[in-house]
């Protein structure tokens, strides 16, 4: 029996116009970190029901038959309470999250002994572990700013998502942050420990 895959929203021309990528990119290691993106990033903010939605309008490579979702996703500007705002939409957030998972599993190959890493080729240097860190950490911060903006556009336009609500975001929460107060030590119970 076929494995039912999600259409992939993007591919590999997507990323040009957010970060460099070269040509010679592994295209399937990549389409595998936007199927992990839409997943683990896309589904958690949208919800099944609108993702079922978008997947069904759909056709690869890049067209939608509603504009509501090519809004949603490309972006447009629009109104609200007089003032013009330019909407991105979800592409480039959906960028740069796979940018960053990619980035992640870049140099980590499974070979028959087990995971190997390569830390470089013939014509290419290595990058430092916390180069590659870095670059993540910044790829996700900017993915968390046009999330921020899609929060804002859907509650603008609701009336055309009905499905989604801001309970999508809070249900699959998978980060708690916690701050220790102030003199407090790391290995103090739990209950020390305050909540952001």
């Amino acid at each position: 029996m076929p494995i039912l895959l999600d259409k992939l929203f993007i591919d590999d021309t997507a990323f040009a116009d957010y970060r460099d990528i070269s040509e010679h990119t592994d295209v399937a290691r990549l389409d595998s970190s936007i199927r992990e993106a839409q997943i683990s990033d896309l589904i958690p903010f949208v919800g099944e029901e609108l993702f079922r939605l978008m997947q069904e309008d759909f056709t690869p490579p890049g067209t939608w038959a509603t504009p509501k979702y090519d809004f949603l996703f490309n972006g447009e500007d629009y109104t609200n309470r007089g003032k013009a705002i330019r909407y991105h939409g979800l592409q480039p957030m959906l960028v740069l999250f796979t940018y960053a998972r990619y980035l992640n599993n870049l140099q980590l190959y499974v070979s028959r002994g087990g995971p190997v890493t390569y830390t470089n080729d013939d014509v290419s240097e290595a990058t430092v572990q916390a180069q590659i860190k870095t670059k993540v950490i910044d790829s996700r911060a900017m993915a968390v700013r046009y999330q921020q903006e899609a929060i804002e556009y859907l509650r603008e336009k609701r009336a055309d998502f009905i499905t989604w609500s801001r309970s999508n975001i809070e249900q699959n929460k998978t980060f708690k942050f916690i701050k220790l107060g102030r003199g407090m030590h790391p290995d103090r119970k739990y209950n020390d420990i305050h909540e952001t």
